[in-house]
């Protein structure tokens, strides 16, 4: 029985410090309005929203910036090749990232976009 204590203090220990690296990178928090100041490349960001709160989703207005730089580029997309339904499917989806993006502040919805698009 005392052995089975001490080896399990053993095994919690090594479990302890052998955390991956990957798992111990921070989250930067970032005040509304803030993002340009404190965005690093490669890092998770967690942006408050207009009324304060952050979405329970990582890096949640970089997925809505990449998702509505993708959903715009299928709207030209199909509308150039004629596809009506395809592109009204887009136009939808476009809608809704961009009711999305309304919680948060302007100035940081921008800079993600700019960021998404490579600029």
């Amino acid at each position: 029985m005392e052995k089975t204590a001490i080896l399990m203090s053993i095994l919690l220990v090594c479990l302890f410090f052998y955390t991956p690296i990957a798992q111990c990178d921070p989250v930067i928090i970032v005040g509304a309005g803030q993002l340009d100041q404190k965005y690093t490349p490669g890092q998770t960001h967690n942006v408050r929203k207009k009324n304060g709160s952050i979405d329970n989703r990582e890096n949640d207005l970089e997925e809505l910036a990449r998702d509505y730089v993708f959903f715009r580029n299928q709207i030209l997309k199909h509308s150039r090749a004629g596809n009506s339904k395809k592109a009204a499917k887009a136009r939808e989806d476009f809608q809704q990232i961009n009711r999305w993006l309304s919680a948060y502040n302007d100035a940081d919805v921008h800079f993600m976009i700019k960021v998404a698009e490579g600029r």
